[in-house]
């Protein structure tokens, strides 16, 4: 299924800034992506199945800003 997202923060900044990767942790049941400006934007999944069926089981978390000098995030990963 496909669904747009909600992004917190500047709106006119979010929405010149492009993502550059993905990545779900099925565990946490989070899904991160790294922007072109050197963001990290992240989803967490709140149904109590962990299926969710639309965009509103899906609670934005903080904005991450990897901070000055990071231009964009080419690749991102969930630990162990």
């Amino acid at each position: 299924e496909n669904y747009i997202l909600p992004l917190q923060g500047d709106s006119a900044k979010m929405l010149q800034d492009k993502a550059t990767c993905v990545d779900f942790n099925p565990r946490k049941r989070v899904l991160a992506v790294g922007t072109r400006d050197g963001r990290i934007l992240q989803w967490r999944c709140s149904t109590a199945t962990g299926i969710p069926n639309s965009e509103k089981h899906w609670q934005q978390l903080p904005l991450v800003n990897a901070g000055a000098g990071i231009q964009k995030i080419d690749h991102i990963e969930w630990g162990p």
